[in-house]
């Protein structure tokens, strides 16, 4: 039987200048420094590398993806 673990993350707008989209928080927990992460778009390839999948979209700021576990 396939054994799946999922991540939500939730994005927000950083604000100033640049007021772009990126993850803030993961499976509940705050991203320390998350406004001067990657946006939104360059994490969901970093997933993407490391076997994560999106599986749903709840609403534009919150995404959940999947990967097998090994």
């Amino acid at each position: 039987m396939t054994k799946w673990e999922y991540l939500v993350v939730l994005a927000s707008n950083t604000g100033g200048s640049e007021n772009r989209l990126a993850p803030q928080i993961e499976n509940g927990r705050l991203i320390k420094n998350w406004q001067k992460g990657p946006d939104i778009y360059e994490y969901m390839n970093e997933l993407g590398a490391q076997g994560w999948e999106l599986v749903a979209t709840e609403t534009t700021l919150r995404y959940v993806f999947k990967r097998q576990k090994e």
